[in-house]
């Protein structure tokens, strides 16, 4: 009944999609070197580990670190060289975008007091061992990715996500105490109601006109409608199933279970089936719409409030994230133009980076998914 919503972090991402790259090798080096910090050469193996290419906060990000990200984007998204090459800044972008938001994210929660456990710990060296399991070591080496470079990336994002989780559930259960106090007083039901339209209904809405009044029926079929509505209300009483005799009616796309809590609706419809026992029919009430016919299933139900509660705090939590978030990022001043350290990061073809995946066997030469 209540789902929790669940944060998804890259780190895992990380393992998880890249399983079907199963212990496929890295072809052989056929890429020379071509563009380093305007020089035309492009830094690979230890030098990317050695060159800083973005400052974000207090942290300089290192080129083999931005490789990883590059390699997991690719991978991710199905990217291509020639996708890549006939967009090259946009994707670059996007790379860039992301590690900014996380990096700035990681700074956040290591700066209010989030701390990994040992168990946490022990997670993502685990996941780290399967990574380098499932990914040629001899591939990330080509662009310095060492197993360092991997943990602190694992690290990082392991603290992003702890931070996300620890902050949603703390939003839900402030909501839910609000919703809870708020609420308290209200009794939720369930009831089933027919409706024998007096206007008419396409696609399972009403349909207005251009002033945006509902299209009436003709007199003649309002009144047999009124009849059917007193009729359907016999045979309820007489026990015939609720969902048959919409479906005989064929008033499906109008006709429904509603469940929600008294004084939630009209004064009329309020007044209908407020004092409804469980299995109650009611007299036909004619709406805007047409005339309602309803069935008490439930005048007290305590697992539909429970769930309203926290489905509604959830919902409340989830709005404020982004609130929260918007105030994470805000803590970091982010410069793009003043932040990035020199010109490597301008001068990466990152194709070219698609195409050794694509040689290697990593990613399938296809469209990609942008």
């Amino acid at each position: 009944m209540w789902k929790k919503l669940m944060s998804v972090a890259l780190a895992m991402s990380l393992v998880f999609t890249c399983v079907a790259c199963g212990d496929k090798k890295n072809a052989d080096n056929n890429t020379q070197s071509e563009s380093k910090s305007g020089s035309g050469v492009e830094v690979l193996g230890e030098d990317a580990g050695n060159t800083e290419v973005v400052k974000i906060g207090d942290e300089k990000i290192t080129l083999d670190y931005l490789y990883l990200y590059t390699i997991q984007f690719i991978y991710t998204y199905k990217a291509t060289e020639d996708a890549i090459s006939n967009d090259m800044d946009n994707y670059k972008n996007q790379i860039l975008s992301q590690l900014r938001t996380d990096e700035i994210k990681y700074i956040y929660a290591k700066n209010n007091g989030i701390e990994l456990t040992d168990d946490e710990k022990k997670e993502m060296d685990d996941v780290v061992d399967r990574y380098y399991k499932t990914f040629s070591e001899e591939f990330l080496e080509k662009y310095g990715i060492s197993k360092d470079t991997v943990k602190n990336l694992f690290y990082k994002q392991r603290y992003v996500s702890k931070l996300n989780d620890d902050t949603q559930k703390s939003l839900e259960e402030q909501y839910q105490k609000e919703a809870e106090k708020e609420l308290k007083d209200k009794t939720f039901f369930d009831l089933y109601y027919l409706l024998f339209p007096t206007v008419e209904y396409k696609d399972g809405s009403p349909v207005t006109d251009s002033d945006g009044n509902y299209t009436q029926l003709s007199d003649d079929k309002k009144k047999e409608q009124a009849e059917l509505a007193q009729e359907a209300k016999k045979r309820l009483e007489a026990g015939e199933d609720i969902e048959d005799l919409e479906k005989e009616y064929k008033i499906e796309e109008c006709s429904e279970e509603l469940r929600s809590y008294f004084g939630a609706y009209t004064e009329d419809l309020n007044n209908l089936i407020k004092d409804m026992k469980n299995g109650d029919v009611s007299e036909s009430y004619e709406s805007d719409l047409g005339y309602m016919v309803v069935k008490m299933i439930n005048n007290n139900d305590e697992d539909y409030k429970k769930y309203y509660i926290e489905t509604a705090a959830t919902q409340k939590a989830s709005s404020q994230m982004t609130v929260e978030e918007n105030k994470w990022l805000a803590s970091v001043e982010v410069d793009e133009e003043k932040d990035m350290i020199g010109d490597t990061w301008k001068n990466v073809d990152i194709s070219k980076v698609a195409a050794a995946m694509e040689e290697a066997g990593i990613t399938k030469t296809g469209s990609s998914d942008e």
